[in-house]
């Protein structure tokens, strides 16, 4: 999910939102090769709003699981949910290098700054699964 954009089918996305309250819109996503590393870029009604660049580690990928927490409010309730995902991939350190945010103005995604890029990782053969939100 990058930016908010999960597709291309509404279906994932209206489930997301309506389910768990993630503030998801449907767009699509893709991945290049450069000759650093990688390029994400996420597209959202045609138009590239985002841009990730990701220089490659050289160290080898290896097995690792993990456990992603999203915090949101209920669409139901209102109450604070947390959304578990577990994820398991073959990953290795890489070097974050730039976000360009290249959304309009009158998207909210466009009135987001980037302050600090504190890591990244690259993965590859990964599978991620959602699960019934948990109320605390």
């Amino acid at each position: 999910m990058l930016a908010g954009l999960y597709g291309p089918d509404r279906v994932a996305s209206d489930a997301l939102k309506t389910y768990y309250g993630l503030p998801v819109r449907v767009g699509t996503s893709s991945f290049e090769s450069t000759q650093a590393g990688r390029r994400a870029i996420g597209v959202l009604n045609g138009r590239n709003i985002v841009t990730a660049h990701v220089k490659s580690g050289t160290d080898p990928f290896g097995e690792i699981a993990s456990l992603l927490n999203y915090v949101s409010l209920s669409p139901a309730t209102g109450a604070v949910i947390v959304n578990q995902i577990p994820v398991i991939t073959e990953a290795r350190t890489a070097e974050a290098l730039s976000v360009d945010i290249t959304a309009p103005s009158d998207d909210p995604f466009g009135l987001a700054t980037i302050k600090r890029i504190d890591w990244a990782l690259e993965g590859r053969n990964g599978a991620i699964s959602f699960t019934w939100p948990r109320t605390f």
